[in-house]
């Protein structure tokens, strides 16, 4: 297993209670996929896999050619044009101070 993290309770409880619900069903699962998105990002910028290199969480500096590169870098600018669509996101749900902190909390970083 790649992620240890209790899912349930991020969604059913840290998320609802801190106002997920106001973003509407479609914010949700954006928001959602977003979250599930930066975790993996962050898993792959921590552990170093597949000799990537980022210089932050969502942004990859020159890397050697992998099998992993494009999706990674697909990856990366779809979390940046969607983190773009909820600024301050992180705060208002009191998730933490930006992605890169949170993420590292979810995972125990």
């Amino acid at each position: 297993m790649l992620l240890d993290l209790d899912v349930h309770h991020l969604i059913d409880v840290s998320l609802a209670k801190n106002g997920i619900q106001s973003l509407g069903p479609k914010g949700k699962e954006k928001l959602l996929r977003l979250i599930a998105t930066l975790l993996v990002l962050q898993a792959i910028y921590f552990k170093q896999l597949e000799g990537l290199i980022f210089k932050s969480l969502m942004k990859l500096k020159d890397s050697p050619p992998s099998w992993a590169l494009n999706p990674v870098k697909k990856a990366i600018e779809w979390a940046n044009k969607t983190n773009r669509e909820f600024p301050g996101i992180c705060q208002r749900l009191q998730l933490g101070k930006d992605w890169d902190d949170v993420t590292k909390n979810l995972l125990g970083i």
